[in-house]
């Protein structure tokens, strides 16, 4: 046993920190505002290592796999008083180099896939405003690193690199389930980081034990290495069951959303279903009805545009083999609602009895009477009432011939409501993913719609959404490209679902060369297959391309692919699905040019890319590079090998 000063990050030789001391925010239960406390004491003996605070023994327990530094830890209360602990650093110091950060997706509303020291932008506590112009009230607990400008806040996952050296280590939590992880860059002067969990103001009883969340340090390719993450997820994750998930098909069909919106008529889903019944074939196809359906959020029957078709709806798509799929906000409960009125109690609500976590997003469901100008609240997941509600409508939802459900505004959670206090937002949210699917069973199709990482669904969700909303435009469409291949690290824990792609010509943004370039790269990368048009909007080619990926199998959503970056763009995706591989080429630019990806460009992707090429039947490549003549604007090219 040895008294230590420092606890450095070290990952495959690479050193992360410098003269790193494990700290804790804290305060005594009930106050306000927190207390930082860096170590008083630390102490060694052999693996195991002892931080010691005020109040609190941080210990951890390191271990080493296959090059990979993985760190254990739990904390106990050593008082008899009851605090409050807003987050755990393991480490906390200065960067060891010049690394830059690459956060887990797109650092928005920045719109950065890379943070470099020296970058200035407002505090997350400011960039979140742009949830209210959205229409958004979303109390959150004052936290000091939120509210620290030139901070980026990386949760569960991030990537340092120095791009000089190359030096790169990914750090990762891995289980067992208890919080989120959390990477905290920040760009100031020579840098900082903060590692550790989120833990979200939870309450610790006197002499209290906890376990925290176990996290892992990957020295090498980030790319590759975001893939080791997640497998190494799969061993320390608790609950939920990988295998049960499985499935022998690649999701493939429509969803309703992107064309009609809130406005769809069961007239016009009837129609998708008559539509992509022959696309079926032996094979399953989703059809899936998005919001706008329902009276309101919490009252779920169908509106009048639904009410003469409500009945047997979904044994009517089922008939046609295809699987009925419907979309839920199950948390979210709109003004004049049953739960809103009969669960009023358990609404999140901050100190002064205001609900805390408001969205205005069905307003359409209301008139200029309610009580607030976004009229729709949240439920407390917290809440054994809560719990019984959603699983209620959850079951019900199945017994009316339901197979798909779209489970949306999961996130809605705020932590700074009145509440116990006895979990944190990660523990909730995976609590409530395995009440709703015991409500399911294991045959009902599951799709987190996140738009993030979403390691507490892992074991319950068969698909989750991976990146924004899809839109209309070609900027929009890019952007959320990035997310989309960010997220296919997951495809180890289910289907990764990038939204929906467009090939039809009327009420969208993108011109036929434009509309490919989504298609084509979920097609080849594995991704849920799915879009909002109806086949009777498609031109005869446009059929033939999009039958270029429809029904895939299995095989196809394990697609390997590595992307080739150009000053942090994407320039070409290699990919290789169903033991085909593939080259994907971009053209971003604004004019038809000659794109070309080099050798080493594609030896560095470790592709089997390499010899000569054709597109389309024609020679293109030596074999030193790839290069394509006088690509469009805005366009994707396909090279196989």
């Amino acid at each position: 046993m040895e008294k230590i000063n420092f606890f450095d990050l070290y990952a495959g030789g690479i050193q992360a920190t410098r003269e790193s001391r494990p700290s804790i925010y804290y305060r005594t239960a009930g106050e306000e505002g927190w207390t930082y406390e860096s170590c008083t004491e630390f102490i060694r003996e052999e693996n195991t290592l002892a931080a010691k605070f005020s109040s609190f023994i941080l210990t951890m327990q390191e271990e080493e796999k296959n090059g990979i530094y993985i760190l254990h830890a739990g904390i106990e209360n050593t008082t008899c008083a009851e605090y409050e602990i807003a987050r755990v650093q393991y480490f906390d110091a200065p960067l060891a180099q010049a690394f830059s950060i690459i956060p887990p997706t797109e650092c928005r509303p920045l719109k950065k896939h890379i943070i470099r020291l020296g970058d200035t932008f407002p505090s997350q506590k400011e960039r979140n405003l742009d949830w209210v112009k959205a229409g958004v009230y979303w109390e959150r607990m004052e936290d000091v690193i939120y509210s620290t400008p030139n901070c980026v806040p990386c949760e569960d996952l991030a990537s340092l690199i120095d791009e000089k050296t190359g030096d790169t280590v990914t750090i990762g939590f891995v289980g067992p389930g208890k919080s989120y992880g959390e990477v905290s860059f920040f760009a100031d002067g020579d840098g900082r980081i903060m590692v550790g969990p989120q833990l979200d103001g939870i309450r610790m009883k006197a002499h209290e034990k906890r376990t925290l969340e176990t996290m892992a340090a990957i020295p090498g390719d980030w790319q590759r290495a975001r893939h080791t993450w997640a497998k190494l997820c799969t061993l320390y994750m608790e609950g939920g069951d990988l295998k049960k998930r499985e499935k022998d098909f690649r999701l493939t069909g429509y969803c309703s959303w992107y064309q009609h919106y809130c406005f769809i008529t069961g007239e016009q889903f009837e129609q998708a279903g008559v539509e992509f019944a022959p696309w079926a074939g032996n094979s399953k196809v989703l059809v899936q009805l998005d919001d706008g359906f329902q009276k309101k959020c919490g009252d779920w029957g169908a509106n009048e545009r639904f009410e003469n078709c409500w009945k047997g709806l979904p044994q009517r798509l089922a008939e046609k083999n295809l699987i009925p799929g419907l979309w839920l906000a199950p948390f979210a409960v709109t003004e004049g609602s049953e739960p809103y009125i009969k669960l009023s109690h358990c609404i999140q609500r901050n100190k002064n009895g205001e609900p805390c976590v408001r969205f205005s997003n069905w307003n359409w469901a209301l008139d200029d009477t309610r009580q607030y100008p976004q009229g729709t609240a949240y439920l407390d997941p917290a809440l054994p009432e809560v719990k019984e509600y959603v699983a209620n409508l959850i079951r019900s939802t199945v017994a009316d011939g339901w197979k798909y459900l779209k489970l949306d505004f999961l996130y809605g959670i705020s932590t700074n409501r009145v509440w116990n206090r006895e979990k944190t937002t990660f523990e909730l949210l995976r609590d409530m993913f395995a009440v709703m699917r015991e409500a399911a069973g294991d045959d009902i199709w599951i799709c987190s719609c996140t738009g993030r990482l979403s390691r507490f669904a892992m074991g319950y969700a068969d698909s989750t959404r991976s990146g924004g909303d899809s839109g209309e435009e070609f900027a929009s469409a890019r952007a959320n490209m990035w997310d989309y291949f960010l997220g296919l690290c997951t495809k180890e824990w289910w289907q990764c679902d990038p939204d929906v792609y467009f090939m039809r010509g009327e009420r969208i943004q993108l011109s036929p060369i434009e509309r490919r370039v989504m298609t084509a790269t979920i097609g080849e990368t594995g991704g849920c297959f799915q879009t909002s048009d109806i086949p009777s909007q498609w031109t005869e080619d446009d059929k033939d391309f999009v039958r270029r990926y429809w029904n895939g199998t299995a095989e196809d959503t394990k697609a390997e692919s590595y992307l080739i970056l150009r000053d942090w763009q994407i320039a070409a995706v290699a990919a290789e699905r169903c033991g085909k591989p593939a080259l994907l080429v971009y053209n971003w630019e604004d004019a038809d040019m000659d794109v070309c990806i080099t050798k080493a460009e594609l030896e560095n992707a470790a592709s089997p890319l390499r010899g000569i090429y054709s597109a389309d039947g024609e020679k293109i490549a030596d074999s030193d590079a790839v290069t394509v003549k006088n690509m469009p604007a805005h366009s994707v090219t396909v090279i196989r090998v």
